[in-house]
């Protein structure tokens, strides 16, 4: 493991081979003194290779940053790759508080993979900004995501997801909404009678998704057992809470990994960063 990390023996001859060519050819001073031949020893060995330690942050770098866009791929586009309405109504309704987690963490995982090759190929420097300015960037993240947590208001939620809902009963049928009410098992805002509202049905009838048994016009002369009673807005805040929850809590994790590897890396070559 010491020697992965450049503080084995070979770490050691590393700086010694480094110290004696700077020595042979800057007449006997090292540019940058102490720090340039520990960083010599640290990122590149005598015969011009990269050092285990740099493959080693590179490699550890690089697998962070690439875990960190699968997971924003995951979090952002496998939903809508689903279609799944519920998704879409949960970033409507709480587009004030919504944060774009996916977008973050690609953005992060580009970064951190960047850090990565430049640790590989251009040199401990180049690799010590890209890392700090990903660490910049998960600091703004922890700032934007504590500012999310504080100004949520579930009250404004079922606001939003109310009005979004009544707009979708007043006008024409919407496939959305339909999907909405057989998934969640529900019929209308508040229940069925907010029907009424629309031309269509004028408190005569309901749509066919809010029959328990879905079939062809089930929804114009029916029992009252034979739909569903309770209202879908209860349904969906829970549901657009725990949304918003469950992507604030992935983000914070990822956040917190960040900080812990970017530390790691410091510590495995504190000369360079």
């Amino acid at each position: 493991m010491g020697n992965c990390f450049g503080f084995g023996s070979e770490g050691v001859r590393a700086g010694s081979r480094a110290a004696r060519y700077q020595s042979h050819h800057y007449g006997g001073e090292t540019p940058g003194g102490g720090w340039f031949a520990c960083c010599q020893s640290r990122g590149a060995r005598g015969d011009g290779k990269v050092s285990k330690a740099t493959v080693c942050f590179g490699l550890f770098l690089g697998i962070l940053g690439i875990l960190f866009i699968a997971g924003g791929v995951i979090v952002g586009y496998y939903p809508k790759k689903l279609q799944e309405p519920i998704f879409f109504y949960a970033e409507d309704a709480t587009q004030h508080e919504f944060l774009p987690t996916y977008q973050l963490m690609i953005a992060i995982g580009v970064f951190l993979f960047l850090s990565a090759v430049c640790a590989c190929c251009c040199g401990a420097k180049i690799a010590a900004c890209c890392l700090l300015l990903a660490f910049v960037m998960v600091i703004v993240v922890v700032g934007r995501l504590s500012h999310s947590i504080s100004k949520f208001d579930s009250e404004r939620v079922e606001s939003d997801i109310r009005k979004n809902m009544m707009a979708k009963i007043n006008s024409n049928a919407d496939p959305i909404l339909d999907y909405i009410q057989q998934k969640l098992e529900c019929c209308g805002v508040e229940g069925p009678s907010d029907w009424q509202h629309n031309i269509k049905f004028n408190n005569k009838a309901v749509p066919d998704s809010c029959c328990k048994v879905e079939t062809p016009n089930c929804g114009q002369n029916f029992m009252p057992d034979d739909i569903f009673r309770s209202g879908c807005l209860t349904n969906m805040v829970h549901k657009t809470t725990t949304y918003f929850h469950w992507q604030i809590s992935f983000l914070a994790f990822f956040c917190l990994t960040a900080i812990f590897v970017i530390c790691f890396c410091c510590c495995i070559n504190p000369c360079s960063y």
